[in-house]
């Protein structure tokens, strides 16, 4: 570090500052924008599906879906989770509703949608980084600084020394406070996008839960087991009936087998 030529010292720190910045650009602010764009595109047209009393294919909204590739991801397997329910209206089977038997948010939430394609857990340490960086980088200023000062020298070559000194301490404080300025301006960015992008999520999964009546129903419920505790009973009194017709054909073929031979002896 001693041998390191001061005026270095402010490069390298801002070398490793605009390198850490074009990383949040690249990877946090663009993914950020994108994301935002699809969101803003989306919500709309789901929250235009809803209307009271109508049932909402889930091929409409797949459709809308289709604008992002995660979108449509998440969407087929939350349709997985949807129960379609029908009775008999004048006579004639009907869907009549759909229920969703799972909150939206268990599919559509902010890890899948922000976190993951953001980088979150990077990049929320980023500001500490620059930070560090700056610190550093003033530290190291002032060791490479104080190793070259020779006060025993004669006067003229003292106060040479000392200006090379400070001005060199100088540009590292600057490049420091470069640092500390962008991890600042980072965490406000960072923070800002974080916090809007997890109510475009909120928002998404609070319109897709409202195209759908939430959990089965107690009444569908009780009719359905209902049905259930019918069909096994209809299905042991079929049994039963084939067990017995079963049994009267081995009867009468084995009086018939039985008649036969006495009729042959």
């Amino acid at each position: 570090m001693s041998n390191m030529p001061l005026f270095l010292i402010p490069i390298v720190v801002a070398v490793f500052v605009v390198a850490l910045v074009l990383a949040f650009v690249n990877w946090y602010w663009r993914p950020s924008s994108r994301i935002k764009k699809v969101l803003n595109q989306v919500i709309p047209c789901i929250q235009a599906l809803h209307s009271p009393g109508v049932l909402v294919s889930r091929h409409k909204v797949a459709e809308i879906m289709q604008a992002d590739k995660t979108l449509q991801h998440l969407w087929a397997e939350y349709t997985e989770t949807l129960h379609e329910q029908y009775d008999y209206v004048e006579g004639e089977r009907r869907l009549v509703a759909i229920r969703a038997t799972v909150p939206a948010e268990v599919f559509f939430n902010t890890q899948v949608l922000v976190d993951t394609p953001l980088n979150t857990e990077f990049f929320r340490h980023l500001p500490g980084l620059l930070t560090g960086i700056g610190i550093i980088g003033t530290f190291s200023g002032l060791i490479v600084g104080l190793s070259g000062f020779d006060p025993s020298g004669s006067a003229e070559l003292v106060k040479s020394s000392l200006d090379g000194l400070l001005k060199g301490v100088k540009e590292a404080f600057y490049a420091s406070a470069g640092a500390i300025t962008a991890a600042m301006l980072i965490t406000f960015i960072e923070k800002s996008i974080l916090t809007r992008r997890y109510k475009q999520v909120e928002t998404l999964a609070q319109a897709i839960d409202t195209l759908y009546e939430a959990g089965a129903g107690e009444e569908y419920l009780a009719r359905l087991v209902k049905a259930a505790e019918e069909n096994t009973t209809h299905t042991a009194q079929l049994k039963q009936s084939l067990v017995d017709d079963l049994k009267q054909i081995l009867t009468d073929l084995s009086e018939r087998q039985i008649a036969a031979q006495q009729t042959q002896g």
